[in-house]
């Protein structure tokens, strides 16, 4: 061996070490390292996707509450204002009929205003779909990594 290292010296062929592997606690630590890195972008993707979530659905409900509050109030005068135009329209017509006629066109137009709105509410998602995607694909890949 020390006749070839002698021969390559006198060629000027110049050998080098092969480089060094690194220390497996070296490769521990960048590997935890990662991992950490990895969790808080997952963490970070999630809290962003429940902040948007909620953002919508607040302004969702904002818009509903204060839609229902104005509802409430003008259903009150046109129900009262409805009751008394039948009454004038038509002599014979008993009040507590006047009520009736009113209050089940209300609870009709009422139902309907429910079923919609429950329509649009329950297409509001919290789920943080995109993390975890993110996650199920970061997953496959580091199951797939170490086999």
């Amino acid at each position: 061996m020390s006749s070839l290292l002698d021969r390559n010296e006198r060629l000027g062929v110049v050998t080098e070490e092969p480089p060094a592997l690194p220390q497996t606690d070296q490769l521990i630590s960048a590997i935890t390292d990662d991992a950490g890195t990895l969790i808080n972008q997952h963490v970070t993707l999630f809290q962003a996707e429940m902040r948007e979530g909620l953002d919508r659905a607040k302004w969702c409900m904002l818009g509903v509450m204060i839609g229902v509050g104005c509802l409430t109030m003008g259903v009150l005068f046109v129900m009262m204002a409805v009751v008394r135009g039948l009454l004038e329209r038509y002599p014979g017509l008993s009040e507590w009929a006047s009520w009736l006629i009113v209050g089940s066109s209300l609870l009709i137009l009422g139902g309907a205003t429910v079923g919609i709105g429950m329509y649009y509410i329950v297409r509001v998602t919290l789920i943080p779909t995109r993390t975890l995607k993110t996650l199920a694909e970061s997953w496959s890949w580091l199951t797939t990594r170490q086999k």
